[in-house]
């Protein structure tokens, strides 16, 4: 029982509770800090009071600073080798019995005696030689990993648990030691063969000693990354102490990077210090008043300009959800950096609320999301400015979402618009284009890039909300679809008409800046109902008698006007979407069935009328779409009545048709304008002539014909 109560309580009261469920997401993204009062741009002039230190503080070193500082332990650190001596040793073992070996094989060989002091010269200079480099020491090269520098110009050697730095130069690889010994070798040789004239170079080869040449020094990784790791920890976020009463900057001074680094030191500062004092309720405070004015300023645009957003669930939930998350994505980015801000894709926001509403929603809500954003990033005056220009651009360059080179050229008009954006900005402040960020210039093109993941999110949102993108709109508007497709065959003049009226629609929504393809599918879609009682209806009659003339006005009446409630019917047990049933519920609003009101009152003049039974049960239109989709629904319905198709005759049909429907109210729940409505009416009478090839009669000319 309670659990039905709570659900009707949030059925009855889901638009405030939505709004305040997403207040308090919002309000829980933004920092838990109080807000540094003065704005200041880097290059700028200061355009403050002067500013004295309120309390002693420390500077620190900027994101960008230690990175460098990582970036260069990282790059420069000596990683740890560990000295094996047993590798020399057991060398020497193995190449004493070479030398002894090889040496008598070549001595048998060569074809003049060889002196003995010769050998043991050789055998002494071979093994001083590869004692030396085994001393310096042989470097194995780890391979893939990344807690070792190539560029780090020395090595911690390793030697009975002591480590000693070693300039690298004077260690060397088994390519290196193995060519040097070469080069020793074959100095040591032109000695031998200028003073007694025997060439050894034949015994060194035999000898191959790239095989007695291997490394003695061993990469200890453990060591290597737990001490990286530790100089990494080290390191010191300050740089020096501002002391209380120090001034900070003068009225008029330029803030350069030392006072730059400063003031983000007492923002940073000042705002830690307020989260945790007794003004921290009031920072609360504050940040709750700016998102409940920011919540109502969404509220109140759609109740002025767009009332039935209101009683969508779906379109307001989407909505919100849309602001909140990536309100979200935004305050796990400043609070853990796993990239650069400038990486997330805001523009994406925008794209897929104009994909399923208007532009102006759009563009609204995503000025509102992006002034909320800027309380919880740093420089939020650069971040949004940046974010709202790419947004705009985006709204402006992308109009059939259909089409995916659209999307395309999107993505490149937005990344065209944060480089230009942002080189601008550097600019102005830094004065100096060697200082600008190629990082951000990344991120931004990134950023571009993440946008064509628009399309699969268009679609996951179309069938979670019940949305309608413009690919879909383009499948229900295909002739081929089995609704269609039945109404072509049991109601044909139906259908026809049906046609008409989708052309004629689509071009006066297009006009007025409306959704040419969902009136197109309103106006497929919008009499399916008369497949029930096609022979019922005027377009769908032959030449044999009416069925109207066996039935009373009432009955009559209610048989047209049940065509609505058939349509809507129909329209649910098919699974259309509830953006095309509304047209079929709105396309007569609470019109009359005048005909046959008219012809009951002339038979029953005294009769007491009821007129509800020849009135249609509404809603009205509530969106310029379904006004277009009513307007020319009854314009080309009377339009083949007329005996002459002249320009006069037209027109005045339409004004007819139009005025009435003024003066009944049915547009007063839509945002047509009488701008709108004279550019509706003129497009209708164009497009009527056109059709029923309708020439202007010149004077004294007379009628042209074709």
């Amino acid at each position: 029982m309670k659990k039905n109560k709570l659900i009707k309580f949030v059925e009855q009261h889901w638009l405030p509770i939505t709004f305040i469920l997403s207040g308090i997401l919002l309000l829980s993204f933004f920092p838990r800090a109080g807000k540094f009062k003065y704005e200041y741009q880097k290059g700028k002039p200061w355009l403050h009071e002067v500013l004295i230190a309120p309390f002693d503080f420390p500077v620190h070193k900027t994101y960008e600073d230690l990175t460098r500082e990582k970036d260069s332990i990282i790059r420069n650190f000596p990683a740890y080798f560990v000295y094996n001596p047993r590798i020399w040793s057991e060398k020497q073992k193995l190449l004493s019995k070479k030398i002894a070996a090889a040496w008598d094989e070549f001595v048998s060989g060569y074809p003049s005696p060889i002196p003995a002091d010769i050998r043991e010269k050789t055998e002494r200079k071979l093994f001083d030689l590869l004692e030396m480099i085994y001393r310096h020491g042989i470097l194995e090269i780890p391979e893939d990993n990344s807690a070792f520098s190539k560029e780090s110009p020395t090595l911690n050697i390793v030697k009975d648990n002591v480590a000693q730095e070693t300039d690298r130069s004077t260690i060397f690889t088994p390519k290196q030691a193995y060519e040097y010994v070469q080069r020793q070798l074959e100095s040591y040789n032109d000695e031998i063969v200028f003073s007694s004239g025997i060439n050894l170079m034949p015994f060194f080869q035999s000898l191959q000693l790239n095989q007695y040449i291997v490394p003695n020094l061993f990469y200890d990784a453990a060591t290597t990354e737990k001490a990286r790791q530790n100089a990494l920890d080290n390191i010191s976020l300050t740089e020096g102490m501002v002391m209380a009463g120090e001034r900070i900057i003068f009225t008029g001074d330029i803030v350069n990077n030392r006072n730059f680094k400063i003031l983000e030191s007492l923002k940073k500062e000042y705002e830690e210090r307020m989260g945790f004092s007794t003004g921290y309720l009031i920072v609360i405070v504050g940040q709750l008043i700016v998102v409940v004015f920011c919540l109502l300023l969404i509220y109140f645009y759609f109740r002025k300009y767009f009332p039935n957003l209101l009683y969508s669930p779906n379109a307001i939930i989407f909505i919100l959800f849309i602001v909140v998350s990536f309100a979200f994505i935004t305050h796990l980015i400043v609070r853990y950096r796993p990239v650069g801000l400038y990486m997330v894709p805001y523009a994406i926001m925008p794209i897929l609320l104009k994909t399923f509403f208007e532009a102006r929603i759009a563009l609204f809500v995503y000025l509102i999301a992006m002034l909320l954003t800027g309380f919880i990033v740093p420089n939020s005056f650069e971040f949004t400015f940046l974010n709202v220009t790419a947004g705009i651009v985006a709204i402006m360059s992308l109009s059939n979402v259909y089409r995916r080179n659209k999307m395309f050229l999107t993505s490149a008009w937005v990344i065209f618009a944060y480089f230009s954006v942002y080189i601008g900005i550097s600019l102005y402040q830094e004065g100096n284009l060697l200082k600008l960020s190629v990082d951000n210039l990344f991120y931004f093109a990134g950023n571009g890039l993440l946008i064509m993941s628009t399309l699969p999110m268009i679609y996951i949102f179309e069938k979670i909300f019940g949305f309608l993108s413009d690919a879909t709109l383009l499948e229900l508007s295909d002739t081929n679809q089995p609704l269609l497709r039945m109404l072509a065959e049991k109601a044909p003049g139906t259908f026809q008409h049906s046609l008409q009226v989708a052309n004629l629609a689509e071009e006066a929504a297009y006009k007025i800046g409306g959704n040419p393809l969902l009136v197109r599918a309103g106006a497929l879609y919008h009499d399916i109902g008369k497949m029930e009682n096609p022979a019922y209806f005027i377009e769908n009659l032959s030449d044999q008698s009416n069925p109207h003339e066996k039935l009373t006005f009432e009955e009559s009446a209610r048989i047209i006007i049940a065509h609505v409630s058939k349509g809507v019917e129909l329209a649910l047990k098919y699974h259309l979407p509830e953006a095309i049933i509304h047209f079929i519920r709105t396309h007569h609003g609470t019109t009359m069935a005048h005909y046959f009101y008219h012809a009951y009152i002339r038979l029953h003049p005294d009769a007491e009328i009821n007129p509800e039974k020849f009135t249609y049960p509404g809603p009205k239109p509530f969106s310029r779409e379904m006004a277009v989709i009513m307007m020319a629904d009854s314009i080309e319905a009377a339009s083949r009545s007329l005996k002459k198709y002249t320009e006069k005759d037209i027109h005045t049909l339409v004004d007819s048709i139009v005025d009435n429907l003024m003066r009944d109210r049915q547009f007063d729940d839509t945002n047509l304008t009488l701008k709108d409505i004279d550019i509706l009416r003129n497009t209708f009478k164009r497009r009527l002539m056109n059709i029923y090839h309708t020439r202007i009669e010149y004077p004294g000319v007379g009628a042209r014909t074709t």
